[in-house]
């Protein structure tokens, strides 16, 4: 074990597998949704034939699904959320070595004292440090804005299941027959 500060259990294919993970799991979800739905509309044919108690199982195995689901979402959030911070970990300590590494390369220049190599580290040494705190500046702006990203996002999907339920009543509207003695009077007859 180096003496590196920033000491991570995570390496680069441990990340990989939570990507993986992260997939099976909304699999996982994508199923459970399926299935919630097919049990769903098992419940309402059920209820127009007036069997009460099959409507009741259907009913009772969709919510079973719908919580599976739920859990499963859940799930692949907090695996991608590990994930972000390994990753944003992973970039930590990558700079903090190159810093490092810099570092020792300042103490032999300095020791060295060649002017035009102090100057050449010091500039490289500033670009480190602008980068990380673009990075750390970046970090904080998200986590900042994360739960303004969240209730935009569940304003979409609310204003779009809105909209999915205008076009149902208005498809419903456009299938209601007219009255008899309307549908054969012209525009302008009595």
């Amino acid at each position: 074990m180096d003496d590196h500060p920033f000491q991570l259990k995570y390496t680069v294919e441990q990340l990989q597998q939570l990507a993986e993970i992260k997939e099976e799991l909304e699999k996982l979800a994508e199923k459970a949704e399926n299935d919630f739905k097919a049990e769903k509309a098992k419940a309402d044919p059920a209820l127009k034939k007036k069997n009460g108690e099959f409507a009741r199982m259907y009913a009772e195995i969709a919510i079973s699904m719908k919580k599976e689901w739920l859990k499963w979402v859940r799930m692949a959030s907090w695996v991608y959320t590990l994930a972000s911070k390994v990753q944003t970990g992973l970039m930590v300590k990558e700079v903090s070595q190159n810093m490092q590494d810099l570092t020792i390369g300042l103490e032999k220049v300095v020791t060295a004292k060649g002017v035009k190599k102090i100057s050449a580290a010091i500039n490289k040494f500033e670009q480190l440090v602008e980068n990380l705190d673009a990075s750390v500046m970046e970090d904080s702006t998200s986590s900042a804005t994360r739960q303004e990203r969240v209730d935009r996002f569940l304003q979409e999907i609310t204003e779009e299941i809105k909209r999915e339920e205008d076009r149902d009543q208005l498809s419903q509207l456009s299938k209601v027959p007219s009255p008899v003695g309307e549908s054969s009077k012209g525009i302008g007859q009595n």
